[in-house]
């Protein structure tokens, strides 16, 4: 639910930046808002006393606000990224350039990251030692760089030069939705029963956001 309430928050964020500030838009991004704290709310009447706690909410707080800031960077990320696809296809830019020089930028700002924290490079000899004594963790490793990470933005930067960014952002926030299915057939996790309206109805407030901005780019 959290990850869709994200979802949520990018396509809002980009309905905001994207679409012309009149009545319908308005009252269309206000129904949605509803629709998400109803969402919101039955997940929350469902939860047991010690995740309610306020040390465990104090954590909880910090990580919703943390999420919700990189939702609404995500959101831009998807806008700059629908643009720059389609000015370099007409200058013959393959996707995996641009997704070349789009890494190139994560890894740097990952770099600055880690140096704030001289002790994360102090261990990581250690912990790069440990990962390398098993082969399952070699696989791991392989999967997170390739499998999570290298494809996912290879296919991202190609699919966005034929796809507009709000089109682009409604399937990205049905992705949580079709994980926690999967996980629940594959892995027979057990799902409150709250979940699925709750999720219905922040995908009916995200398709109200996409409406908002389709007509617009």
């Amino acid at each position: 639910i959290r990850r869709l309430v994200s979802n949520y928050i990018q396509n809002n964020s980009m309905s905001v930046s994207l679409s012309k500030s009149n009545r319908n838009s308005i009252i269309r991004i206000g129904f949605s808002a509803v629709l998400v704290m109803i969402a919101v709310g039955l997940i929350t009447i469902v939860q047991d006393n010690t995740y309610l706690s306020s040390e465990h909410s104090t954590n909880m707080l910090k990580a919703d606000g943390l999420m919700l800031l990189s939702s609404v960077f995500y959101a831009f990320h998807v806008i700059r990224l629908s643009e720059w696809s389609s000015k370099l296809k007409n200058e013959n830019v393959s996707s995996i350039e641009l997704a070349r020089i789009k890494s190139s930028c994560q890894l740097i700002f990952a770099a600055i990251s880690v140096c704030v924290r001289y002790e994360q490079i102090s261990t990581f000899p250690f912990l790069l030692e440990s990962i390398l004594s098993s082969p399952t963790s070699i696989v791991a490793l392989f999967w997170l760089g390739f499998g999570t990470t290298a494809l996912p933005t290879i296919a991202q930067t190609f699919g966005q030069r034929n796809t507009n960014s709000v089109t682009a952002a409604v399937i990205y926030g049905a992705q949580p939705l079709c994980a926690a299915l999967l996980a629940s057939f594959t892995f027979h996790e057990e799902l409150s029963t709250f979940v699925f309206p709750a999720a219905a109805l922040i995908m009916i407030a995200t398709a109200l956001i996409s409406t908002v901005t389709s007509t617009q780019e």
